[in-house]
């Protein structure tokens, strides 16, 4: 397929050569499967080309250097949708070209007292740090991991039991980059279905992730007992 050659206007009586034609004539919107599917069929875009992935449901045009979402960006795509089972569950992260991840975590549930916890990358080396605050039965306090730690956590770990209405949102920033120190943030809401009286748990931290990889996958542990449900939704930030 020939990359658009921009615009031109035509005189009449103008004999059309096939490259006019592939050139000028066939700019509309492009449909390809992928970036990638795209990349190789157009090696040389120019300015103002515009085509459509299938596979993250996007438009985008060609700013004469890149490839950008119309409107210059913005939105987010669902990637994934995992039901937790068992003790632990790891989710790829499939696609690429996104600023961020946002991953939601609802109703969630688990056998015993221990505490949620998840992983980037498999990775169970001591490259997680974070700090933040909580509000546990209408006592505010702080928590932090005290130095190194080999997972992400939920501070509480005896107020996440069965389901009710538990929810966990985890925001990352630089998901893609492959320099150190990602770094981002969690928000908790979750109470014990064995105690409708009191009021929930609401907590929030910043964490730092020190790892220079890009974020393929997440993975979700219940330490001490199996999961009783929870659906995982891992989405792209445009």
């Amino acid at each position: 397929m020939a990359a658009g050659l921009g615009f031109k206007d035509f005189t009449t009586g103008e004999v059309l050569t096939a490259a006019d034609v592939d050139g000028y004539l066939m700019q509309g919107i492009w449909v390809f499967a992928s970036a990638a599917a795209r990349n190789a069929a157009v090696t040389s875009p120019q300015e103002g080309n515009a085509c459509y992935l299938k596979d993250t449901n996007e438009v985008l045009t060609y700013s004469g250097s890149a490839w950008v979402a119309v409107g210059g960006g913005g939105g987010m795509t669902l990637l994934s949708t995992t039901t937790l089972s068992g003790s632990s569950t790891s989710i790829s992260i499939t696609g690429t070209g996104y600023i961020g991840l946002y991953i939601s975590l609802t109703d969630w549930g688990q056998g015993g007292d221990g505490r949620l916890s998840w992983r980037f990358n498999s990775d169970t080396g001591n490259n997680y740090y974070y700090v933040g605050q909580k509000l546990i039965h209408t006592t505010a306090n702080t928590f932090s991991s005290a130095g190194s730690a080999n997972s992400l956590a939920i501070d509480n770990n005896s107020e996440q039991q069965n389901n009710q209405n538990n929810i966990l949102e985890i925001m990352i920033p630089s998901s893609e980059q492959t320099v150190a120190n990602k770094v981002g943030q969690w928000r908790a809401y979750y109470r014990n279905a064995g105690e409708p009286g009191y009021p929930p748990n609401i907590e929030t931290a910043m964490f730092c992730y020190t790892s220079t990889s890009a974020i393929s996958n997440v993975t979700f542990v219940s330490p001490s007992g199996n999961f009783s449900g929870g659906q995982v939704l891992v989405y792209g930030v445009k």
